[in-house]
């Protein structure tokens, strides 16, 4: 039983190499601007790349969407 728990949080989502650049910043806990300084990206180019994070995960905060991307390690 424990076992199907743990197999209903495995997704199979394909992450570009930024969307796991940034997704290991959010986990650091970075904001969208300080993650733009440290990748040189524009903000905008940021907050498009936390967009399809989301959009990926189905989740509707960076925190969710943080812990799906641990759980089902790839960060």
């Amino acid at each position: 039983m424990v076992y199907e728990e743990e197999e209903s949080w495995k997704l199979k989502i394909m992450f570009t190499e930024w969307e796991l650049k940034i997704l290991k910043l959010m986990m650091e806990g970075l904001s969208n601007r300080k993650i733009s300084q440290v990748l040189e990206l524009s903000p905008v180019m940021t907050g498009n790349h936390i967009g399809r994070i989301l959009k990926k995960t189905r989740t509707k905060n960076r925190t969710t969407a943080v812990y799906i991307a641990a759980k089902n390690n790839y960060i």
